[in-house]
């Protein structure tokens, strides 16, 4: 039986690590289809398109619109129809998931609410007054900031408990449920989970979002960098441009982070730090292939 149990254990590990290598290898194609169009291999580029798109089932939007862009190059009339109808018909939520749609929109404008910035302010100067011995909890500043603040966080809990049970149902709710104009209502709500600090809820669930071509690499990284940069202020892939504390990366260091972001389909990009007039540094990114 303990045999069976590290046998079942070690298929399940090769199975997620030849998953997570089927992303790899579908944007590693994409990317250097990005390299035949930025030669004006126009021509060369559709087909390489077309040939990494037989390897899954939904095609994101903006790599169909890569393609339609290429076609009004070349002229190639039927592509330019079947592209424009193909991205046309994918704005467009499905008739059976347009109650789904509804509820994630009456959260989303519970959540854009609670965005305002003073809700903001009053977060930051609570946590400023709490880590101040001197400052008055008393004080009529400090308790109206306190109440904003947990209307803000209470609202914001809830709503992510709704949208947990939403994946439990439907899994990740990607743009192929909603379709494209509507993707931004789940995606934004999930970026503001930012209580799952380590991504322990949520880590999974990205993840498996990826493998499934539900989340580009990117959204994928910048969704993880959040939550993780929150409280540690390190992020893995360094995609959220939050302005930080130097973060004192070696060359070696930057070189390790370029090789996550290709293992999870990020090829050509490459960062570095800059220094604003607060004495803060924020993250420059630039992307050889943005999805």
């Amino acid at each position: 039986m303990r045999y069976l149990i590290i046998t079942l254990v070690l298929c399940s590990i090769s199975l997620h690590a030849q998953n997570l290598q089927s992303v790899k290898t579908f944007y590693s194609d994409v990317y250097k289809a990005d390299l035949l169009a930025k030669e004006n291999r126009n021509t060369e580029a559709i087909l390489a398109y077309e040939d990494a798109f037989t390897q899954i089932d939904y095609i994101h939007h903006s790599l169909l619109f890569k393609v339609l862009r290429l076609a009004r190059k070349t002229n190639d009339k039927p592509r330019i129809k079947s592209y424009s109808k193909r991205l046309k018909r994918q704005k467009k939520c499905p008739p059976q998931n347009k109650p789904l749609l509804k509820t994630i929109d009456s959260l989303l404008k519970q959540d854009q609410i609670y965005m305002k910035s003073k809700y903001f302010k009053a977060k930051k100067y609570c946590i400023q007054c709490e880590s101040d011995v001197l400052c008055d909890k008393t004080s009529k500043k400090y308790l109206s900031s306190k109440e904003l603040s947990t209307i803000q966080a209470e609202t914001f809990s809830s709503n992510i408990q709704h949208l947990l049970k939403l994946i439990e149902q439907h899994g990740y709710i990607g743009e192929e449920m909603l379709g494209t104009n509507h993707a931004y209502s789940f995606r934004v709500q999930i970026f503001h989970f930012d209580t799952d600090t380590n991504n322990v809820v949520l880590g999974p669930i990205l993840e498996q979002a990826l493998i499934e071509h539900k989340l580009t690499p990117l959204m994928y990284s910048l969704a993880i960098d959040r939550h993780l940069f929150q409280t540690t202020g390190r992020q893995i892939y360094w995609t959220s441009s939050f302005n930080t504390d130097n973060p004192n990366l070696s060359e070696q260091e930057i070189a390790n982070v370029l090789k996550l972001r290709e293992d999870i389909g990020i090829f050509g990009s490459d960062f570095n730090f800059s220094q604003d007039g607060n004495g803060k540094w924020r993250i420059n990114n630039t992307y050889g292939s943005f999805y």
